[in-house]
């Protein structure tokens, strides 16, 4: 499918389709970093401990036991002990997303658990849409109660139809039926969604390139989710994807981080300041990249530190950092 994509690229010509073709070469490259409703596909080694640590594998005695707790207190700069609670502390919250996401709940609870979702942001957010009628991207993280967070900042658009969700795998019927339930007609639904091995990648830049259209994709993946760049995070240099920053300067869309997150029994949404898409003076697209990823992953790293057990990769991350930061 690529190779054949190219190849009709070949044939357009004109500068507005190399810079397709361009984008199409990044898309292909970044192509993991997408958003998924359903559990994400992660590196084999990663499955592996994945696989160790469900709870038929388990009993009771070593029921938070992770094979990497030390190495994941020493990034956390926390006691062996507290990191293994908080492992635990993880597993529990992440039970209690999955339950709300993929089990089919009343539509009485889904819609008042919408309700109780505060965005405290809400004038500002509004403001932004009607004012800067660009299309941009929406940089995500697996984080919080990440899918009703997305779908409730989704609302704030008028038609729910300019929105493009990139998913690896189709949604389930249960998750479906919650979003209906919870948001009735700007619920996400299967034509807001495109698989990866469906997609046409020419279409996509030129979705971007229309006013007012949003495309959700992640932030936070771990190694071996596309090409990466090192920023720093928790006080070390940490590998995170470049494909939001360059699928943005490909297609000349600003990024807007988002976040959800759980604070005190409620569930909340925050924005960060909007990243523009361009290349300071005496920087390079390189940098340019860079500068971009580290903004999106410096508004992470202020709510991972209040929050760290609603983190989906919480288990994994050691995967972020080099070989040698363990000194």
């Amino acid at each position: 499918m690529k190779e054949l994509i190219y190849s009709l690229l070949s044939h357009l010509g004109g500068s507005f389709h190399n810079v397709l073709a361009y984008s199409v070469t990044l898309f292909f490259r970044a192509r993991s970093s997408v958003i998924n409703f359903l559990p994400q596909k992660v590196p084999s080694a990663a499955a592996r401990k994945t696989e160790s640590l469900k709870p038929e594998k388990l009993n009771s005695s070593h029921a938070c036991v992770h094979p990497d707790v030390v190495k994941i207190s020493f990034f956390l700069r926390e006691p062996i002990q507290a990191a293994s609670k908080l492992l635990c502390e993880n597993r529990v919250f992440l039970a209690k997303v999955e339950n709300l996401r993929n089990t089919v709940q009343a539509s009485k609870t889904a819609f008042e658990y919408v309700q109780s979702i505060q965005t405290p942001q809400h004038s500002h957010i509004s403001k932004l849409l009607i004012e800067d009628n660009r299309s941009r991207i929406v940089a995500s993280f697996h984080f919080g109660n990440f899918v009703y967070g997305i779908n409730k900042y989704l609302c704030f658009q008028a038609d729910i139809s300019k929105t493009l969700v990139l998913s690896q795998t189709e949604l389930g019927n249960a998750c479906i039926e919650n979003m209906a339930s919870a948001f009735g007609d700007k619920g996400i639904r299967l034509e807001n969604q495109v698989l990866l091995d469906q997609i046409d990648v020419c279409g996509l830049s030129q979705f971007l390139r229309q006013a007012g259209r949003s495309l959700v994709m992640f932030a936070d993946l771990p190694r071996g989710f596309g090409e990466t760049v090192a920023v720093e995070f928790l006080g070390r240099q940490a590998s995170f994807s470049k494909s939001i920053a360059l699928l943005s300067l490909a297609n000349s869309v600003p990024i807007l981080p988002l976040v959800c997150f759980d604070r005190g029994g409620s569930c909340q949404l925050e924005t960060g300041r909007q990243i523009e898409p361009r290349i300071g003076k005496g920087e390079s697209r390189a940098d340019a990249i860079v500068r971009m990823t580290r903004l999106q992953i410096d508004f992470f790293e202020y709510f991972f530190n209040r929050h760290k057990e609603q983190w989906r990769y919480l288990y994994l991350l050691p995967e972020y950092f080099a070989e040698g930061s363990l000194r």
